[in-house]
């Protein structure tokens, strides 16, 4: 086993925006929004401190994270390291970067952040229930080879790709003062975008586009009927461009 390179890693938390309480079918619920910024942070001084101690190294050391959950959840944690073994400062090509980079186009990146949720019970216990899961799944300790323990992962994967699904089937549309409508393109990519921002620097940047579920765009991109296809063929354009720079 290498050495571990453990850091602090948290899911975005769930703020409360307001008291006022809406109905929605499951009972009554309230705006909540999503506080990227102690992710980011963290993030950010994790790059920094690795850069200060492998900047000049062809390949960095594996690491691995420490997770705790959305809405208020905390976990005690072993170190795992699986899909980060491949990540940390070193693209695809063998580049070391410079500086930090985003993970978003800026202009999506706001748009993301600013997102309002509207959440009732049912929803939060099960996206904190999704997000437990995950926790337990990836910080299990396992000895096998690469390709053995991103298998064991693919739970871990799903089950933060269910919890920002819920996420997002409860965006709210201030205008309606009701959760977002098929007709709104953010309904449509947010799940993605938000998960290409959860994974950056967090795994392989070859397995960022695989855990966001971007191949699930597909089918409204290829639909000539969808209201929000020119706006998802926008968004996909320009976080492939991001990506590749």
């Amino acid at each position: 086993m290498h050495n571990i390179d453990t850091k602090a890693f948290t899911f975005p938390s769930l703020c409360l925006q307001d008291f006022e309480e809406h109905d929605t079918p499951l009972g009554p619920a309230n705006v909540y929004k999503l506080n990227w910024a102690p992710l980011e942070k963290e993030r950010r001084q994790h790059f920094d401190s690795w850069w200060k101690r492998h900047g000049e190294a062809a390949t960095p050391g594996p690491s691995s994270t420490t997770w705790t959950c959305l809405v208020e959840c905390q976990g005690k944690t072993e170190p795992q390291t699986a899909e980060r073994e491949r990540a940390e400062g070193v693209d695809e090509y063998g580049q070391v970067p410079t500086k930090y980079d985003v993970a978003l186009p800026e202009a999506y990146d706001a748009e993301i952040k600013n997102a309002l949720f509207l959440l009732d019970t049912e929803y939060k216990r099960e996206i904190e229930h999704h997000t437990r899961h995950a926790l337990l799944d990836w910080t299990q300790g396992r000895r096998f080879d690469t390709a053995v323990r991103d298998t064991c992962l693919a739970p871990a994967v799903k089950h933060v790709e269910v919890a920002f699904y819920l996420l997002s089937d409860c965006l709210f549309d201030p205008d309606t003062q009701k959760r977002m409508s098929f007709e709104r393109a953010l309904f449509y990519y947010w799940k993605q975008a938000a998960l290409v921002k959860l994974w950056h620097r967090q795994t392989g940047s070859g397995l960022i586009w695989r855990n966001a579920g971007m191949h699930r765009l597909d089918k409204t991109t290829k639909n000539k009927m969808s209201p929000a296809k020119e706006s998802v063929c926008a968004f996909v354009k320009a976080l492939r461009a991001h990506m590749d720079r």
